[in-house]
């Protein structure tokens, strides 16, 4: 099923004074997270402060929404079809799953004990633990019935959760280390075609103007391109069965249209091909051309999205 998510505005989520994060499509419905924008008071012990889950109908209107049981940033959310469990992403790399069918049944907004589940995932388990800070897991997303957990630094890093559910529990076979990724990462979606896994990643920092769309050959591990968009706060991403990327926006309302996959894959191209036409000789003589070095060895026409977003006004 295609959603045509232009239709999809969640402008009460800010009218709550809520910040959107991540968000999936469960069955035919948006189901967006989302964190309190002010900070709690210590001594303030109402739900008032806990991170939202809002569910949205195909036709755009409100169904309900779900208080979480934390304040956590929720930047990502994720549902395994098979095993019918919601993820969502929790505190310091920790990942707390739901009972869909649970979840369903709640109808005063309130998430009970219940309805968690046992869920002892935190990619710290599985990578080794930093000295002074854990890594942070910024946003998740299912393939093939495994979780890919993505975390949010520098230099991020794709890590790969085999698990299997055992009534309400999630007992953990293996948490491993995939590849590295972009930095900044917000959102990533994995699907495949032709035999062949893609990676799409969403990047986006509040400092920054613009947002970026990252795609790889997991299959191959092969950069295939990248684009930036003029637009702050890229979170959540979703790629439909039409290779349409869909997204949402923290300082937005309403969720974009829709981004076909081969037409960013055509403008990263044209743009490559912009710059490669230019003299390398005074391009050299023009720009600062240590990352081309560092980054494309011996040849330095190898472009990368950082450098593409620097030079693209040539």
């Amino acid at each position: 099923m295609v959603i045509h998510l232009k239709q999809i505005d969640y402008s009460n989520i800010k009218k709550d004074h809520f910040t959107v994060q991540g968000y999936v499509i469960i069955e035919d419905e948006i189901w967006i997270s989302a964190y309190h924008s002010k900070k709690r008071r210590k001594k303030d012990q109402s739900e008032l402060y806990n991170s939202r889950i809002y569910v949205y109908k195909k036709t755009g209107e409100l169904k309900t929404y779900y208080i979480l049981r934390n304040h956590a940033h929720v930047g990502g959310i994720t549902y395994d079809k098979e095993n019918k469990i919601v993820f969502i992403t929790s505190y310091y790399g920790k990942i707390d799953a739901y009972d869909y069918e649970k979840l369903k049944t709640i109808d005063n907004h309130i998430i009970k004990k219940n309805v968690r589940m046992t869920c002892p995932i935190n990619i710290n388990d599985g990578l080794k633990k930093r000295k002074f800070s854990p890594y942070r897991a910024a946003t998740i997303t299912m393939y093939q019935n495994n979780l890919y957990i993505a975390t949010f630094e520098k230099k991020g890093k794709l890590v790969k959760v085999i698990y299997k559910r055992k009534e309400d529990k999630i007992e953990v076979e293996e948490i491993s280390l995939v590849t590295e990724i972009g930095g900044a990462v917000q959102g990533i979606f994995l699907y495949q075609k032709n035999n062949i896994c893609y990676l799409v990643e969403s990047s986006s920092c509040s400092n920054i103007k613009t947002s970026g769309i990252r795609i790889t050959d997991m299959t191959n591990q092969k950069f295939i391109a990248s684009i930036n968009i003029n637009r702050r706060g890229l979170e959540g991403i979703y790629v439909d069965k039409e290779e349409c990327l869909t997204g949402i926006f923290e300082f937005d309302q309403q969720i974009i249209g829709r981004y076909q996959i081969k037409d960013i894959i055509k403008e990263y191209q044209n743009a490559k091909q912009n710059i490669l036409e230019t003299s390398i000789k005074d391009f050299y003589k023009k720009y600062d051309t240590s990352i081309y070095e560092k980054r494309a060895g011996i040849d330095r026409k190898i472009l990368y999205i950082k450098d593409l977003v620097k030079y693209k006004k040539m």
